[in-house]
């Protein structure tokens, strides 16, 4: 059997379908996912405003998703 990617080994949406087949062992996804970096300080908080526009922390709008120039109700 030819060696699969990493990226498809621990995809998530795949993890369970490779433990159940005997893929992926419990004991190496533990392993490798207490070793991936904490990069949670690169993340950005996105709240809904009443519109339900998408509203970054610090109260700036998006331009992809902005209709009216931000106006508020």
């Amino acid at each position: 059997m030819a060696e699969m990617k990493d990226e498809i080994l621990y995809d998530t949406r795949l993890q369970e379908r490779h433990t159940r087949r005997g893929v992926l062992s419990r004991k190496d996804l533990e392993k490798h996912l207490k070793e991936l970096p904490d990069v949670s300080a690169q993340g950005e908080l996105l709240v809904l405003d009443a519109d339900n526009d998408i509203v970054v922390k610090g109260g700036a709008k998006p331009d992809a998703g902005a209709k009216d120039g931000g106006s508020s109700t």
